[in-house]
């Protein structure tokens, strides 16, 4: 009933124009903001640009800050309690939850009915008509949309990892970049070899990342591995057929698991990567014993050393020819960033507070915050923070804790992100253009993320996460040598047994559904 109450009340309302007028209530209205806050982040209270978008909107924000790490935990308790906030901010609720609270509990609002989007997130609602894999993505199997996303534009963003090969190290040894499998094998065999980093020792480390998901990124394309991007890092699709296919079983997979194994067996490989905390890469970044490393960008390096680096100006090609980069998003990071509840008395204004951020200005204000307090215009008109930031960093802070009080932290944001506006570490020189120089090496096709009913959901999540777990666990195996490639049949079969058939039944369901809706719009 109070759901019904609340449509009532959006229909009721008056329609605003397409462009947002400034303040939005004069009213003195409350939007009570749950927000998965980042642990940089202080209480969002005290973030300048919220507090300059509160006074522009006139809208007073009631702030419940929930601390990193306990967001599904508020989230569910949240539900449970049914003691809700207007609006979950940064939750990326997924598309099984959205069905579950909004479809069946009926807690969250459907942004598909009576025009809501069209009336009263007109920026959103534009752009998401111009993309239908975006519509698709949100629109849940019933028709329902439940939240607003976070958009990719950006190309450094959309590239979720970058190889970076060591130049200082590369023309020691008069050394070319690698554009082959073979090639990079060349290269770490001489970064090994070599003393590159000419301090006497043979503590060199070839090949690192922060984990072994970065490496199977940077390699699973050359062996053909991957082929839908990543949003779906279980279920790809195979090459020849164009079939769902289960990654972790394909002849790709293992290819590529001999390959790291060849690198692990001759330490080419970090050893420890399997076991690798993120305060271990950083010292050995920091000693200089990096000669190639996979990440998405350099924040957890010392600037000093990140300067020795450069991108991979090509895919690299492996042994049967293929040649793609596997590690790109869709036009989407990611779903279920703001979600209004039926708690919420006036949708209509939650929807024009954040349709802001669908427009160029609003994500210029959502980055960087109003000019004096948080930026300044430089010369070229670009943006810049204020020499404050630079101070806290130069003081030994990270460059996100330096801004945290200026501007929101981290992804999962309602916002689209542009590539002339994001300060992040991606769209530094040299991420962005190892990002930029793959964009002609993108997968074929890339998946969207997909929407699931709630039976595919609950029968594919048990299947998926046994999957993974087993696949996970095995790679590390095959890969130290402690499980021999000749016992692969059985591995598969393993992985059969754990139902693969039925898991790609239902993603190929998904995809049809997808790819149905885009071609209706």
């Amino acid at each position: 009933m109070k759901k019904i109450l609340v449509l009532l009340l959006a229909l009721l309302l008056p329609i605003t124009s397409a462009l947002a007028e400034f303040p939005l209530t004069t009213t003195g209205e409350t939007l009570h903001i749950m927000v998965n806050n980042s642990a940089l982040q202080p209480d969002m209270s005290q973030v300048k640009m919220w507090q300059a978008y509160a006074e522009m909107t006139g809208v007073n924000i009631e702030w419940e800050n929930i601390p990193a790490g306990t967001a599904t935990e508020k989230l569910n308790m949240a539900f449970a309690s049914g003691e809700l906030p207007d609006v979950f901010l940064k939750f990326n609720i997924s598309a099984s939850d959205q069905i579950k609270f909004g479809s069946q509990e009926g807690y969250l609002v459907n942004l598909n009915e009576n025009g809501l989007l069209e009336t009263y997130a007109p920026n959103f609602y534009a752009y998401m008509k111009a993309h239908p894999s975006i519509e698709a993505a949100l629109t849940m199997p019933d028709g329902a949309i439940y939240s607003l996303p976070q958009i990719v534009e950006s190309i450094p963003n959309k590239v979720a990892a970058k190889m970076f090969v060591n130049k200082t190290w590369l023309d020691k040894l008069d050394l070319e970049m690698p554009t082959t499998t073979e090639e990079l094998y060349q290269v770490l065999v001489a970064f090994k070899n070599g003393d590159p980093n000419g301090n006497g020792e043979a503590d060199e480390i070839p090949f690192g990342a922060p984990n072994f998901n970065y490496i199977y990124y940077s390699l699973i394309g050359a062996f053909g591995g991957g082929t839908r991007g990543v949003h779906d890092t279980v279920v790809d699709a195979d090459p020849e057929t164009g079939y769902p296919r289960i990654l972790g079983a394909s002849d790709a997979w293992k290819e590529m698991l001999t390959f790291c194994n060849k690198l692990y067996t001759e330490e080419l490989l970090d050893n420890a990567i399997f076991t690798m905390k993120d305060a271990q890469y950083t010292a050995n970044a920091a000693e200089d014993k990096y000669g190639v490393i996979v990440y998405t960008n350099f924040s957890n390096i010392p600037e000093s050393i990140a300067e020795n680096f450069v991108g991979l100006e090509e895919a690299l090609e492996g042994p049967n020819g293929s040649k793609f980069w596997f590690p790109v998003r869709s036009d989407l990071h990611s779903i279920g960033n703001w979600v209004i509840t039926t708690a919420c008395e006036n949708v209509p204004l939650a929807l024009q507070f954040v349709d802001y951020f669908y427009c160029e200005d609003g994500v210029k204000l959502f980055n960087y915050g109003t000019e004096g307090d948080c930026h300044v215009v430089k010369e070229d008109g670009t943006l810049d923070f204020i020499d404050a930031v630079y101070e806290s960093v130069a003081s030994g802070i990270s460059f996100d804790a330096a801004v945290a009080p200026y501007v929101t932290c981290g992804g999962s944001n309602p916002v689209i992100v542009m590539e002339k506006y994001f300060y992040g570490g991606e769209s530094k020189p040299v991420p962005a253009a190892a990002a930029h120089a793959m964009v002609d090496y993108f997968p074929e096709e890339i998946w969207p993320i997909f929407t699931y009913t709630i039976e595919e959901s609950e029968e594919a999540s048990v299947i998926r996460t046994d999957i993974n777990n087993y696949v996970n666990t095995m790679r590390a195996s095959f890969v130290t040598g402690e499980e021999s490639f000749d016992n692969w049949d059985q591995y598969v079969e393993q992985i059969n047994r754990m139902g693969a058939e039925r898991l790609c039944e239902i993603v190929n369901q998904a995809y049809l559904r997808s790819q149905q809706f885009t071609a209706a719009q």
